[in-house]
């Protein structure tokens, strides 16, 4: 979607900006049991809303400053919440499809959280955590998450911790296509950057990153199969020569991987391919 794009990685727009303070908690409803419920605290807040269909809850609070949201939900049934504390925080969130759930949650001392959510069928459930606490100066976290089908779950945890001006914080990506995928990323440190991409029904993948610097990448295409990456240490990245360079490719049905590295330095190590008969 174009519009997740509006927000820079990791810092808003001026544009968009400018735009979120012009409109600053304009919403629209359209049909009924539609609830919203927006409560902003200092100055630059912005909050843009817009709801149709039956029984649609969400609460959305911001607090601090150039905090912002865009928020479009279609549907029946979405329940969701939003809060954003700190400075700088941004949040775009696209549901469409009955039963959906989200929630996204971001705290920031003084750096930038951006969160992109999509939901497109039914019965999805996705959720995104970020905490960057004492931050000086540095960039916070980025995620992304994009489901398409029927009860999908994705949840996205992410907390960078003591990142100074020169680190870059931790990224997330979750795409999901397809019907009961579970995927999760949890990242802890500076600078990792973690995918999973899952394309079929019944996958699920799990995706642990605590260290500074690493970066991991899942793919499953198929049904029933289960991934597994857990990486401790620093400078376990997925380019080919690097140290630690693991990459999890599943092309199937039924197949599953678990994948255990403890850093630093562990040399560089293949991507992994699994496929029927190979």
């Amino acid at each position: 979607m174009a519009l997740g794009k509006i927000y820079s990685k990791p810092f808003l727009s001026a544009s968009l900006s400018f735009a979120l303070w012009a409109a600053s908690s304009a919403h629209a409803q359209t049909g009924m049991s539609s609830l919203v419920m927006i409560e902003q605290i200092g100055p630059m807040n912005a909050a843009n809303v817009s709801t149709e269909g039956r029984r649609v809850d969400m609460n959305v609070s911001q607090q601090g400053a150039q905090n912002g949201l865009i928020a479009n939900i279609d549907g029946d049934g979405i329940d969701g919440d939003v809060t954003q504390t700190g400075t700088a925080n941004g949040a775009i969130v696209t549901v469409n499809g009955n039963g959906n759930e989200f929630e996204i949650v971001q705290s920031s001392d003084g750096a930038v959280n951006t969160a992109t959510l999509e939901q497109d069928g039914e019965s999805n459930e996705a959720t995104i955590v970020q905490s960057a606490p004492g931050l000086a100066g540095g960039r916070a976290n980025f995620a992304e998450v994009s489901q398409s089908g029927n009860f999908n779950i994705a949840n996205v945890s992410q907390n960078a911790l003591g990142a100074v001006a020169t680190d870059f914080a931790n990224s997330a990506t979750v795409t999901q296509t397809g019907d009961r995928n579970q995927a999760t990323v949890s990242q802890n440190g500076e600078g990792n950057e973690g995918t999973i991409t899952q394309d079929g029904d019944n996958n699920r993948a799990t995706l642990e990153q605590d260290g500074n610097r690493n970066t991991s990448e899942i793919l499953q295409a198929g049904n029933g199969n289960v991934a597994v990456h857990r990486q401790t240490g620093d400078d376990l990245a997925l380019d080919p020569g690097a140290f630690g360079a693991i990459g999890i490719e599943q092309f199937g049905n039924g197949m599953n991987v678990t994948v255990e590295q403890f850093g630093p330095g562990l040399g560089p190590l293949p991507v992994i391919t699994t496929s029927p008969g190979g």
